[in-house]
């Protein structure tokens, strides 16, 4: 068990490593000398349907930059599992004053064509996704599929799922609609089920910290308007020894919040 949790610690080491050749957004940053600071604008501890989570909320200033960042740590059956978010610029998290066009606007991201939002002045667009109009699986938003681009794999969630959970609201189902999600990148069917309820507690951590429930972040920030959803994973990677995963990572981001990338460790 030594060993083990040892090959962990360097693999969480070797990760950090990693993150500098990881693809995600790149904000530029004045170059000159500046003042960081950081203050912890909120932090939380509860027990989300048995699962005890622990999460902060930090603004980070560079200067006249304002960006957040999130934390959190999640005990499940044992183990340890950490996400940690990007820094993110606090405007891109907030409303913004954007102009329809007189036909749906596409651009392509990662190799994959995207429709623009806010869409069109006979078809409104919620966020930027995958263009389901007329390039990809054409109004099929009941079904689960997912796009292979550049870097990212781009995750379509079928809009009964997303209903479904929402509905229902409890854990197991949010739980079931990632589950798909990780189980492309975790090829160990016994641990899909928790890095899924981990990743749960992290979003249960999020709209803790900002006021909402679970259901708001599923209708607001998953889902798209027609009603499914999408969801990004990038940058896995794992350390085994002898058979055994000693440890694995990777990027996830969520609908609404495309570019703000959390980074799983377990």
């Amino acid at each position: 068990m030594r060993t083990k949790k040892i090959l962990a610690q360097v693999c969480i080491l070797l990760t950090i490593i990693l993150i500098g050749t990881m693809a995600f957004p790149v904000y530029a940053r004045k170059q000159e000398q500046e003042t960081v600071t950081v203050i912890e604008t909120a932090s939380l501890s509860f027990v989300h349907e048995g699962i005890p989570v622990t999460a902060k909320w930090l603004d980070i200033f560079h200067g006249r930059q304002h960006f957040v960042k999130i934390t959190a740590e999640v005990e499940f059956e044992g183990s340890t599992i950490t996400i940690e978010s990007e820094e993110y610029p606090i405007e891109k998290l907030l409303p913004k004053n954007t102009h329809y066009t007189s036909s749906l606007s596409t651009y392509y991201w990662d190799g994959i064509r995207f429709v623009r939002a806010p869409g069109s002045s006979t078809q409104w667009v919620k966020f930027d996704h995958p263009d389901n109009y007329n390039r990809y699986y054409r109004g099929q938003i009941n079904r689960d599929y997912y796009l292979n681009g550049y870097s990212r794999t781009h995750h379509h969630v079928a809009q009964w799922r997303c209903e479904e959970a929402k509905r229902y609201a409890d854990f197991g189902r949010i739980s079931a609609l990632l589950a798909g999600v990780i189980g492309l990148m975790l090829a160990i069917p016994e641990i899909i089920s928790k890095i899924a309820a981990a990743i749960v507690g992290l979003i249960a951590a999020i709209v803790g910290l900002v006021s909402y429930v679970l259901r708001w972040f599923i209708g607001d920030i998953i889902q798209d308007e027609r009603g499914s959803g999408w969801v990004w994973t990038w940058g896995y990677g794992k350390l085994e020894f002898w058979g055994w995963v000693i440890a694995a990572w990777w990027w996830i981001s969520f609908g609404r919040w495309r570019d703000w990338g959390f980074f799983v460790v377990i």
